[in-house]
């Protein structure tokens, strides 16, 4: 079967992040989810259920990755997982930034929490950090067709830089347009292709 996907990477300054006014409800709690407290997230019903198991975050925070959470009496209502340096966005597909770049990654927002600017909240406090940390830059991929995440992140001042087009065909061979610029082979999990965005 043939398969085509498609993703934007977007970025963002962090400090023009962490100067947005996000005047955030006293009864919001705004703070980061410690390795050991992974399972506030694991085990909520708010979460996408491909990208949030107990394994998924095993990962993420092995190498740095670290999830800035909203909790409204105690509990949680939104998170994103943030990460320096690289991301695997397909298992094929592995996207570096330099040493100055962290990646917002997986997000997720309760239905009765959503419209209140939560992802805005989270990105701001988490850029307030990784500056004081010496980052410089958020960058993010979003699949090109999922117009409200698209939304979301233009909303917060991200924009649009890279474009990758894969198309994958039955003898596992794909096809990739990076900003147009054909590539092709046998990527794989062990050998997967690297994208150095700017």
């Amino acid at each position: 079967m043939i398969r085509h996907s498609a993703i934007f990477i977007l970025k963002a300054d962090l400090a023009d992040l962490a100067a947005r006014n996000t005047d955030i409800d006293p009864a919001i709690e705004l703070r980061w989810v410690e390795p050991g407290e992974r399972h506030l997230i694991t085990d909520s019903p708010y979460r996408p259920p491909n990208r949030s198991g107990p394994r998924f975050f095993d990962r993420h925070y092995a190498d740095d990755g670290k999830a800035c959470a909203a909790f409204v009496d105690g509990d949680l209502v939104a998170w994103r997982l943030f990460k320096p340096l690289f991301q695997r966005t397909f298992y094929w597909l592995e996207i570096r930034g330099t040493q100055k770049v962290v990646f917002g990654l997986s997000a997720f927002t309760a239905p009765q929490a959503r419209g209140q600017r939560l992802m805005a909240m989270l990105t701001a406090h988490a850029a307030r950090e990784y500056l004081a940390l010496g980052y410089t830059t958020l960058m993010a991929t979003v699949d090109c067709d999922n117009e409200p995440a698209l939304a979301a992140h233009t909303h917060i001042g991200m924009r649009r830089t890279d474009k990758i087009q894969a198309t994958r065909w039955p003898t596992r061979f794909r096809t990739i347009r990076v900003n147009g610029k054909l590539t092709a082979g046998f990527f794989k999990r062990d050998r997967p292709m690297v994208h150095h965005a700017s």
